[in-house]
């Protein structure tokens, strides 16, 4: 979803769950817990942009009372309700950052052009080329990782062999494939994000000698 259909998802569920919790016992007292006076009003009114830092902290909050209620026992006709779990999947995914949103995205769309090219002989092949094969860019073992800033200079490259595609006829059935269209898409969206983002570290150069800057410095 995009961000105005994940608001309006929000603003449903949390109004079919206000009515639900109007037939279970302490129900004033559960809709004043899960906040769905206060959610609903942080909600920007039908914006196609993600919400500001400061209202998703706020949201953030909220979303965690839903993520973590307390005792199963006294909170099991509460989130066994269908609106619930619908609020607090839509309500997660919308305080999740937009770069690590996009990259989820871009990761599930990756795993289906790769499941797309194995029916193809030489599918192999084209994932590999595509780095949708194990160990490289666009896999799945990848898309778990966290152990290091994702680069930009590798999407780069990724970007360039999905265009690359494109530039040669013989390819067409490649380049016409639904899910190699998605994923260029969302492998776009996503470095154009990375390029931006202040989590980036900046590109390290090597220092010069000694010599090299006494140089600089008398020219």
């Amino acid at each position: 979803m995009d961000w105005r259909l994940l608001g309006q998802a929000i603003r449903a569920s949390a109004a079919q769950l206000d009515v639900d919790l109007k037939q279970v016992p302490s129900g004033a007292t559960w809709r004043s817990r899960l906040k769905i006076a206060e959610l609903t009003a942080l909600l920007p009114a039908e914006s196609d942009l993600p919400p500001t830092g400061d209202v998703r902290q706020q949201l953030q909050e909220i979303s965690r009372i839903y993520g973590g209620l307390d005792s199963p026992r006294e909170s099991q006709s509460v989130s066994n309700l269908r609106s619930f779990h619908v609020l607090q999947q839509a309500l997660a995914e919308y305080v999740t950052p937009p770069v690590q949103r996009l990259r989820r995205q871009l990761y599930f769309n990756a795993g289906q052009l790769n499941l797309a090219l194995e029916r193809f002989a030489t599918g192999a092949g084209w994932q590999n080329y595509l780095m949708l094969s194990t160990g490289l860019s666009l896999s799945t073992d990848h898309a778990q990782s966290s152990d290091s800033l994702d680069s930009v200079a590798d999407y780069e490259e990724v970007l360039a062999r999905f265009d690359s595609v494109g530039e040669n006829p013989d390819y067409r059935v490649i380049w016409d494939l639904p899910e190699f269209k998605a994923t260029r898409q969302r492998l776009a969206h996503y470095l154009g994000q990375l390029e931006t983002s202040p989590t980036q570290k900046p590109e390290e150069l090597p220092a010069p000698d000694s010599n090299a800057a006494h140089q600089a410095a008398e020219s």
